[in-house]
């Protein structure tokens, strides 16, 4: 029987969980299965570049949807303030 599928949880215990025989980890033997049967991928060590540049990326992004959001906020509070103004002079405006 194949497994298909994983509770995701499951990763955390990889390198807790070991061998009675060469007291390897899950995750060692893991790995070595995956290099042995796909030589052809990526190590890691090649890819931390990119991931790294992603996540650079992902932040600028974030960082300008935060600025969009402060400053459409900015412009709603001036907008009220000013309607307030115009047609309400008895009420206190900070």
């Amino acid at each position: 029987m194949k497994a298909k599928a994983f509770l995701i949880d499951y990763l955390a215990k990889l390198p807790e969980v070991k061998d009675t025989v060469h007291k390897h980890s899950l995750l060692h033997h893991l790995t070595n299965m995956i290099v042995d049967q796909f030589p052809d991928a990526s190590d890691l060590y090649t890819d931390i570049g990119a991931i790294s540049r992603c996540a650079k990326v992902f932040m600028l992004h974030i960082s300008w949807c935060q600025f969009l959001a402060f400053a459409t906020i900015y412009k709603v509070k001036n907008t009220v303030v000013c309607l307030i103004k115009t047609h309400c002079s008895s009420v206190a405006v900070p």
